[in-house]
């Protein structure tokens, strides 16, 4: 009587169990782990701190695979259950866990395939760097203010998977992204691979703090992500309730995206789970200490949704002070007010968002296994789709085929991301929603500049150099006063008063990262030229619009800037001719971008960003 495909999939389960490696790391301890919540551990923003997957030069079969990788999944539950005690259970209970991780049946396959890619990657090329990158985009909460950088959410999660990953093969690298007071646009998703990388396999929103309720935002974000070289997964740090952005954004399921939601409000039922500081019958002392002062009267760290507190809506409830004074574990020399908000979490909360991620990303590492073990024996399939045993290439190259399936449907579909923007009838919507964007930016911590400046600064001075005569300048108030904690900063390009500049945008060496196929180039004839600036006395600075008022005189290959669309700090410059700007010359696709500031202006110039933003090219 034949198996069944259940009874096949559990006992290759099993053989995988039993013919697995043992790793190097069999005693690691909750003590060990913990100190990242504590701030001691490392990050993958720090080269140092990266340990190599577990490479060979032989491929491997996927039922080894499986067991090193389902190992290394039971050591870090075994882990998480030292960690939070006799709650273990209620937190990682797997209902509780697809309630939190919403997505529809397409993205569940989209990112399952996405690692499976990744892990026969590493086994058609078993000596080379195969890497799965997550990166955090948001605000000061997902940047872990408050917090030293290794209690981010980000980073926690990352130390939860990297050894189940690396058992495969594959270097899991996180990157956190997340900066003081921006929004999600326009600046950075119009610059997104500038900011982000241009090799990211997850793209993760977090700017609840910043935009709070405001939808209008999110569709251009998404549709600039989904626009990446990479193709990158979606996720969103939100709740579905709070402003309608995750009903926008699911939406693009159908057109070859990859969405996918924390929802806050589901997490948000451990709060009735967990202890609570007001239950007086249960001792702190008998607590796990990741529990101990987290829940006050019904509210993670004593902190609540105020309807009257805007911008943030987040407040703090008068029976929770005792948690909100324990929110963060920091040397007290540290504290800074700037960074202590009471919407930034501390790192109780940061910890269990990490391993809540961290416990999903490992059951969609074993269930990538367990797929391409299936497609490795049709048999057990319904579809009877398979191929031979160790047929690696052949596999990975159907899957690279699903994915440009996938691909052509976002880049032939219609995408609206303007619906709600003042000024939308004057900017082209495609271009801004699918154009190729080439950008420079100072902000920190951007990962143009942080690759750059780990080579030793040669590239991005190099681009400074000969294309940028705006000084880089960064303002002493943006230093943490303390190593170790805040990593973003708001530097900026500086043209002082009654000073000129000339900038070449894109530059020959931003081309040379960008778009290094002449063959392209040909065809980037025109764009839309951004650039984010404000006018600033020291550190006071205000937002300007051009005009003869402005003092800010800008000229284009010679033509002059007659105003511009603005939004939320940046500036889309407008000639007698429009918004686009055609490039003088032939197959070079570059801006001569002539600045000046009147002698008469309060203040300097601060660009933060400039970008070129091109129509899509097919």
């Amino acid at each position: 009587m034949p198996l069944t495909v259940a009874a096949c999939i559990a006992f290759a389960f099993c053989m995988g169990l039993h013919i697995g490696y043992d790793k190097a790391f069999e005693g690691k301890t909750a003590n060990e782990l913990t100190a990242y919540s504590t701030g001691e551990g490392g990050s993958s923003n720090d080269a140092m701190n990266m340990r190599p997957a577990n490479q060979r030069r032989t491929p491997r079969p996927i039922l080894e695979l499986m067991g090193e990788a389902t190992k290394e999944r039971r050591r870090a539950h075994s882990i998480l259950r030292e960690e939070y005690g006799s709650y273990y259970g209620s937190i990682f209970d797997k209902a509780l866990i697809r309630r939190i991780f919403v997505s529809g049946e397409e993205a569940r396959k989209r990112l399952t395939r996405r690692v499976m890619m990744k892990i026969l990657s590493a086994q058609v090329s078993p000596d080379a760097y195969v890497r799965f990158t997550w990166a955090t985009a948001g605000d000061s909460a997902a940047a872990g203010h408050g917090n030293r950088v290794g209690q981010s959410y980000t980073t926690v999660m990352e130390m939860t998977v990297r050894d189940a990953f690396s058992a495969v093969g594959v270097n899991f690298i996180s990157r956190n992204h997340g900066m003081r007071d921006v929004l999600s646009t326009p600046e950075l998703a119009l610059c997104n691979e500038a900011v982000y990388g241009k090799d990211v396999d997850v793209l993760n929103w977090d700017f609840t703090v910043t935009e709070a309720r405001d939808a209008h935002r999110i569709m251009l974000w998404a549709a600039r992500a989904a626009t990446h070289p990479e193709k990158p997964v979606l996720f969103m740090q939100d709740s579905p309730t709070a402003s309608g952005r995750w009903d926008l954004v699911s939406g693009l399921e159908d057109i070859g995206v990859a969405p996918y939601l924390m929802d806050a409000d589901a997490t948000a039922l451990l709060q009735e789970i967990l202890p609570d500081l007001m239950d007086k019958t249960t001792s702190q002392d008998s607590i796990p200490p990741p529990l101990r002062h987290f829940v006050c009267d019904g509210s993670f760290e004593g902190v609540g949704i105020c309807a009257d507190a805007p911008p943030h809506f987040t407040c703090g409830k008068p029976s929770g002070i005792e948690c909100q004074n324990e929110r963060y574990n920091i040397d007290p020399n540290c504290e800074d007010d700037r960074y202590n908000a009471m919407w930034n979490p501390g790192w109780r909360m940061h910890l269990l968002k990490g391993r809540l991620l961290g416990v999903f990303l490992l059951d969609v590492l074993v269930d990538a296994l367990v797929e391409l073990d299936s497609l490795e024996n049709p048999e057990h399939r319904t579809d009877k789709i398979g191929y031979g045993q160790g047929d690696y290439k052949s596999l990975l190259a159907f899957l690279q085929q699903k994915d440009s399936i996938d691909k052509f449907l976002f880049e032939t579909a219609q995408v609206s991301v303007m619906d709600a923007w003042q000024g939308s009838g004057k900017l082209p919507e495609e271009v801004l929603a699918k154009g190729f964007s080439i950008c420079r930016t100072a902000l920190l911590p951007a990962q143009q500049r942080l690759d750059l400046e780990r080579e030793g600064g040669s590239h991005f001075g190099k681009i400074l150099a000969t294309n940028n005569t705006l000084a880089l300048a960064f303002s002493p108030s943006e230093n943490h006063r303390c190593e170790g904690h805040a990593m973003d900063a708001k530097d900026f390009f500086f043209l002082p008063r009654g000073s000129s500049s000339v900038t070449r945008l894109p530059g020959n060496g931003e081309m040379d990262l960008y778009a290094p196929d002449k063959t392209i180039r040909r065809k980037m004839t025109e764009a839309l030229i951004m650039l984010c600036f404000n006018i600033c006395v020291e550190d006071n600075c205000r937002e300007t619009s051009l005009g003869p008022e402005s003092g800010i005189s800008i000229a284009i290959d010679g033509r002059p800037v007659t105003g511009s669309v603005s939004f939320d700090g940046c500036h889309f410059m407008q000639g007698t001719d429009g918004v686009i700007w055609p490039a003088l010359q032939r197959n070079d696709p570059s801006f001569d971008l002539e600045m000046l500031l009147s002698d008469d202006t309060q203040g300097s110039l601060r660009v933060t960003s400039m970008s070129a933003i091109y129509p899509p090219i097919a």
